[in-house]
């Protein structure tokens, strides 16, 4: 596998065509295939890092990535097994970069491209694995990876603001699972709510939305009093919303977004003092 990856690297455009076409017509699909699997050798070292690279030095043609984000898309929905987020973490990563790829060049067919963000803004969602690092497996990390992909999505011209509701609902979502953050999942978080704040959605909006949240925050607490569950919810709402708050103010953006953070930040910290 090592081999064939530093055979890879040092391949031009030109030539890497030829060697898909005359060597290794299915190299794309085995790749893609291989994010499944629960090797991390494999997955990491191998599969993720030679279609990392082939985007990186923009060595597919303009169909190929169609290609490639349609197979990845359809990896995001996969729940058949436990291992399964191995696939969904590895795809939400890669279509970050194609995404990324595809704002500043537009090369991805325009309705895969529109399908594949709207998936995205719905993936956290659903998500609800929240492993980072798992013995003999390797990195899970589908929150994080999601939310990487989430970011990219908001920034690609053919963003649609009528997904924003998912967005946030899907935030909100990952705030009340049971665990306490500890692999930056908090911060990306911050800055998808920052990456819409610069998108031009509407301030009240985002105000309503963080309502919504300590509302949440409040019931878990009504219908459950003190529990593990509702000191992980808090400690994550308000590490993703303290952060939030210091990313608008050092930006100057949404100062009523901001008096609205500032209001519930302070109250919490004195309920809970």
């Amino acid at each position: 596998m090592q081999q064939e990856l530093q055979k890879i690297t040092q391949l031009t455009h030109t030539e890497f065509q030829h060697y898909l076409q005359h060597d290794k017509p299915q190299l794309l699909l085995d790749l893609i295939q291989s994010l499944q699997n629960t090797d991390p050798m494999i997955r990491d070292d191998f599969s993720y890092q030679t279609l990392f690279h082939c985007l990186r030095q923009q060595l597919l043609t303009s169909e190929q990535l169609t290609f490639l984000t349609h197979q990845l898309r359809d990896l995001l929905t996969l729940h058949d097994t436990e291992d399964a987020v191995f696939a969904r973490s590895y795809a939400a990563l890669l279509l970050a970069d194609v995404i990324a790829l595809d704002t500043e060049q537009q090369q991805i067919e325009p309705t895969c491209m529109q399908q594949t963000l709207v998936h995205i803004s719905s993936f956290l969602m659903y998500e609800n694995d929240t492993r980072n690092f798992v013995e003999g497996k390797g990195w899970a990390n589908a929150i994080p990876f999601g939310a990487d992909a989430t970011i990219a999505a908001i920034k690609h011209p053919l963003f649609d603001d009528k997904t924003v509701p998912k967005i946030l609902h899907g935030v909100k979502h990952i705030l009340q699972l049971h665990t306490v953050y500890t692999h930056d999942e908090d911060e990306r978080a911050a800055i998808i709510l920052e990456t819409l704040a610069h998108q031009q959605i509407p301030e009240p909006l985002l105000i309503e939305w963080v309502t919504q949240v300590f509302e949440q925050l409040n019931y878990t607490l009504f219908e459950s009093g003190y529990t593990d569950h509702f000191f992980k919810q808090r400690t994550n709402t308000l590490h993703v919303l303290k952060t939030l708050y210091f990313y608008l103010k050092v930006k100057r953006c949404m100062p009523l977004l901001q008096e609205t953070l500032y209001a519930y930040i302070t109250q919490w910290h004195r309920l809970n003092a």
